[in-house]
């Protein structure tokens, strides 16, 4: 995991829900980073969020491994406070899911660059539990030729977050239900999830990585970040759901 120093700047304050977030600012040689820290207080976390930090960086660290594209997520330490950072990309026009022209989002498969990550995202996300892909934390952006492509962030909701957000143990009944966990939070990629066949793949991908690989991305998320009943804890989650999977994205698309 890339750790960062107190190299940030704060440039604005926002309040998001249970979190704080800072708009942040640094030099890399010579080059100006924007970033959006983001931190919750222990009591949030333990009661509405499990450890944030570890969430974000494992939904990175995951995403990254299954080469989908993420924004560059880092600790970093802002104002006296332990969080995370997540770089914004470089890019034309940046815009959030939800700010792209409907006529655009329903013609995406011809405007966007390899398209089928789409969906390849639809399935990340089920396999991790994240809640909370709405359209306002993919992030899309022009390329040179004119055609969009994307980049995720936030997954504050996904793995302990989803758990203790929603209060369900990791094998609850409630998580084979992907259209019942999302219920009020406008998945922006719901809609896609209509054909099985081509989401198969994706599914296949994830139940070939071998347990090994997952236990790797767990152990390289710092120590001081959750703690070891936490990191049991994701193990089965992820693991569980990874042999459901199929079942899982399968009962979604034939529920629509």
């Amino acid at each position: 995991m890339v750790i960062s120093s107190s190299r940030w700047r704060v440039v604005k304050s926002y309040k998001g829900g249970f979190v704080s977030v800072y708009l942040v600012k640094r030099e890399v040689a010579g080059e100006t980073q924007t970033g959006y820290f983001k931190y919750a207080s222990p009591a949030t976390q333990e009661k509405h969020l499990g450890p944030l930090i570890a969430n974000e960086l494992l939904g990175y660290r995951f995403g990254c491994l299954l080469d989908l594209p993420m924004a560059q997520t880092e600790i970093a330490t802002v104002r006296g406070r332990l969080g995370v950072v997540s770089v914004q990309g470089e890019g034309n026009g940046l815009r959030t899911w939800a700010d792209v022209a409907k006529d655009v989002r329903k013609e995406i498969e011809r405007r966007l660059v390899e398209p089928e990550r789409l969906l390849k995202t639809f399935v990340f996300d089920t396999w991790i539990c994240n809640i909370d892909r709405s359209g306002k934390n993919i992030i899309v952006y022009e390329k040179d030729n004119g055609v969009l492509d994307y980049y995720l962030i936030d997954h504050e909701l996904a793995l302990l977050g989803a758990l203790r957000f929603e209060n369900k143990t990791y094998d609850a009944h409630h998580w084979d239900n992907i259209r019942r966990y999302t219920r009020g939070y406008h998945p922006a990629l719901l809609p896609y999830a209509t054909d099985y066949q081509r989401l198969q793949p994706f599914v296949e991908e994830i139940q070939s990585l071998d347990v090994s690989t997952i236990r790797a991305v767990l152990d390289d998320c710092p120590t001081q970040v959750w703690t070891r009943k936490d990191r049991v804890l994701v193990e089965k989650l992820l693991v569980r759901r990874q042999r459901k999977l199929g079942k899982i994205v399968k009962r979604c698309v034939e529920e629509r």
